[in-house]
């Protein structure tokens, strides 16, 4: 159970938020929001007349308190924010114009820093470790995942789908949706047949997993969102799937979209560039 201070008055989207709620950030997690109605004058009353401490930023100024230079700031609180610490500030600034050199023609940096357009920026575009590391092939009855990098093993990985029930010369036979599949693991690749069998939930399972065996970092985002306990990063940052606690619900891919892993969404780039 976690309690928080989130307030309904801080978003359109935090508004429409329950005082408790089961499972709306986690699937094991509650959350409850003891203030979630009060206003931002009842907080501020309420530390004032306990004489609880709370952020000399605020009395500046600051509407909200975070990291130094946020892509969802306003443009008050930056304004202020540069204005007082210029030079914190423009140290990480220039992480941003390093970023905005390496994808915008020299005449946009300054425009595109001041207008706050590097807020906007999404998937791995200029990023030193972003782009596409698993592509998806289709020949024949048979689908491939062809990866340029790989952090994690498919044969630790995919059992989330499914129970591998045989292996017969490097061939594995493995349940999917109640479906027989058989699949190849290669060096750079995985191949799964037979592809007429499969629909759009079975591919897209496949995806996730071929992303997390791409990007996993093992930041343990996915082992909150499993029910069972099944879904383990080991000490070594590797991916352990507790078989018997399975139950191949594919939460821990579903959670975040279509992508099936947080890093994948973040450094995988759209329309098949890499760059």
């Amino acid at each position: 159970m976690i309690f928080d201070g989130v307030r309904a008055q801080e978003s359109s989207r935090r508004a429409g938020y329950n005082e408790i709620s089961a499972g709306a950030k986690n699937i094991n997690q509650i959350n409850c929001s003891p203030i979630l109605k009060w206003n931002s004058a009842e907080v501020f009353l309420y530390l004032l007349h306990n004489k609880i401490l709370f952020n000399d930023l605020y009395r500046i100024g600051f509407n909200r308190v975070g990291c130094t230079v946020c892509p969802m700031s306003s443009d008050w609180r930056d304004s202020i924010g540069n204005d007082i610490f210029h030079d914190e500030i423009k140290e990480l600034l220039s992480k941003v114009e390093d970023y905005v050199r390496d994808t915008k023609s020299a005449n946009e940096i300054i425009k595109f820093v001041e207008n706050g357009s590097w807020k906007g920026r999404a998937g791995g575009h200029g990023l030193i470790n972003g782009g596409n590391r698993v592509v998806k092939k289709i020949s024949g009855d048979k689908i491939s995942f062809c990866f340029e990098r790989k952090t994690q093993n498919w044969l630790d990985v995919c059992s989330i789908l499914g129970s591998i029930v045989s292996c017969k010369d490097n061939v594995y036979t493995q349940i999917i949706g109640e479906r027989q599949f058989q699949f190849r693991v290669e060096d750079n690749a995985v191949t799964y047949w037979s592809y007429s069998k499969m629909d759009r939930t079975i591919i897209g399972h496949l995806r996730g997993v071929a992303n997390k065996v791409a990007y996993c970092v093992g930041c343990k985002a996915c082992s909150v969102q499993c029910p069972a306990n099944a879904f383990l990063i080991a000490a070594d940052g590797k991916i352990f799937i507790r078989a018997e606690n399975c139950i191949h619900c594919c939460n821990c891919i579903n959670f975040i979209g279509g992508k099936g892993c947080l890093v994948a969404k973040s450094l995988s780039v759209t329309g098949g560039n890499r760059k």
